[in-house]
C-alpha cells in the first residue's frame, strides 16, 4: 500500500513533528510506503474564507516573541538554530512531496491526521478532508482531532458531505467522537495519538537516546500564565535542583533557569527522558512523559470559560491514566506529580493501542485485497 498523509508538520512544533514521524515508521512496519504531502507552496488549498482573521492569541504570540528577541541576548540566533534542527531532523525523518494535481495517480489512497487538522475554529480547511482525493482513492482519518469541543454550525453541511467521501474515520478525543455522532451521525472509534504507536524502546531506538537520569526540573509552556512559574519555582526550592526550560513563551524571562534553544525534536524527547521532574501544558509533552515514565507536573492552558479552548485533549488524555486530579492548579501546596510506572503505562495502552493498530492493519488489508473498493 502505498499512501499520502496529510498532516502537520511544517511548524517548528515538537508534537507536530513527532506525531508525523510516529505514523510513519508505525505504517512502514506494516509494509506500508508512505509520503507526507507538503500543501504549504499551494495556499488556496488551505486557506478558508475566514483565515484573514487575526487572532488575539495569535496577536499576542506575536508580541511575546518581539518582547523575547528585544530582552534576551541571543534569542533570534537561538531560535535560528532551533529551525535549523528542525529542518534537518524532517529531512531525515520524513519523505516529503509538494502537492500536485497528479496525487491520486501516485497513490493507492491517503490519511488524514493525526493532529488537530480538523479543528475549524479559524476557518475550515477542506484540504485536511481529503476534498482533492477521487473516488478511485481510499480516503481514512487516523486520530484526526477537532482541537475543540465545538465545531461552527456554518460549516455543518460541508463537513457532512466531505466526511461522506471517507472510507474509514477515527479520531483522537471522546470530544471529537461526540462531534462526529452529534453533528454528522457518524460513529468513529477513538484511536491512541501517533506516538503511542511506538513503545518506549522503540523511541529511544528511532532518536538514538540514552536514558540517564539528572537532577533538573523541565518546563515546555505554551501557555502564558504566571502560575506556571510560581509552581516550579517552588518545586525548584523544595528540591535544590536548577531548572532547564524549551522555549515556548515569552514568560520565561520570569524565571531563572537555562533556557534550551537548540533543541530539535530529538532532544526534546532526550531532555524528557532526563529530566527529574517535567512541567508543562502541551499535550504532546505529557505524551510523552507518559511514554517515558518521567514524573510530570501536568497544567491546563484553557481557562474553562474559553469558548475555544483546547483542553479537552489533554482531559482526554489523562482520564484514561486515571490522573484527572493530577492538574497542577492555583493550590501551590497541592501540587503533586504525575507518575505512571512503565508497567502501569503499557497495562494501561495495551488494548487501545492494539486496537488503533488494527484500524490500520485493516485498512491495509483491505487496499491489498481491493475489499476497500467495493
Amino acid at each position: 500500500m502505498n499512501v499520502g498523509i496529510l498532516t502537520f508538520y511544517k511548524d517548528d512544533n515538537y508534537g507536530s513533528v513527532l506525531q508525523a514521524v510516529a505514523l510513519k515508521t508505525y505504517l512502514k512496519s506494516i509494509g506500508c510506503e508512505s509520503k507526507i504531502i507538503d500543501i504549504t507552496s499551494q495556499r488556496s488549498l488551505f486557506l478558508s474564507r475566514e483565515t484573514h482573521l487575526v487572532s488575539a492569541q495569535r496577536i499576542k504570540r506575536g508580541v511575546n516573541r518581539l518582547l523575547l528577541a528585544v530582552n534576551f541576548q541571543g534569542y533570534q540566533d537561538g531560535m535560528q538554530k532551533k529551525a535549523e534542527i528542525f529542518e534537518k531532523f524532517r529531512e531525515e525523518n520524513l519523505d516529503i512531496i509538494p502537492y500536485s494535481e497528479d496525487l491520486n495517480e501516485n497513490f493507492d489512497g491517503f490519511i488524514a491526521g493525526s493532529d488537530q487538522i480538523w479543528n475549524c475554529t479559524h476557518g475550515l480547511k477542506k484540504v485536511y478532508f481529503l476534498d482533492f482525493a477521487d473516488d478511485s482513492s481510499f480516503k481514512i482519518s487516523y486520530a484526526a482531532s477537532f482541537g475543540s469541543v465545538n465545531m461552527p454550525d456554518e460549516y455543518r453541511d460541508e463537513v457532512k458531505e466531505l466526511l461522506n467521501r471517507f472510507d474509514g474515520i477515527s479520531v483522537r478525543e471522546k470530544q471529537g467522537q461526540a462531534i462526529l455522532k452529534q453533528r454528522f451521525d457518524v460513529d468513529a472509534p477513538v484511536v491512541c495519538d501517533p506516538c503511542f504507536l511506538l513503545s518506549k524502546a522503540e523511541w529511544k531506538e528511532l532518536l538514538g537516546i540514552q536514558e540517564k537520569k539528572e537532577e533538573y526540573i523541565l518546563c515546555y509552556f505554551l501557555g502564558e500564565q504566571k502560575i506556571y512559574w510560581k509552581i516550579v519555582d517552588e518545586y525548584a526550592k523544595r528540591y535544590d535542583v536548577p531548572v532547564k526550560v524549551i522555549p515556548g513563551t515569552s514568560f520565561v524571562r520570569y524565571c531563572n533557569c537555562e533556557v534550551l534553544y537548540e533543541c530539535g525534536p530529538r532532544e526534546f524527547v532526550e531532555h524528557i527522558v532526563s529530566a527529574r521532574f517535567f512541567f508543562t501544558d502541551s499535550f504532546h509533552g505529557m505524551v510523552f512523559s507518559l511514554i517515558m515514565n518521567t514524573p510530570m507536573i501536568p497544567f491546563k492552558r484553557f481557562a474553562e470559560n474559553d469558548e475555544n479552548s483546547q483542553n479537552s485533549r489533554v482531559v482526554d488524555l489523562m482520564e484514561r491514566f486515571g490522573c484527572t486530579d493530577g492538574f497542577a492548579e492555583r493550590n501551590i501546596s497541592c501540587v503533586k506529580p504525575v507518575i505512571v510506572s512503565q508497567e502501569a503505562t503499557e497495562r494501561i495502552l495495551d488494548s487501545f493501542v492494539s486496537a488503533s493498530k488494527e484500524f490500520l492493519m485493516q485498512v491495509n488489508e483491505k487496499v491489498k485485497t481491493g475489499k476497500i473498493y467495493e
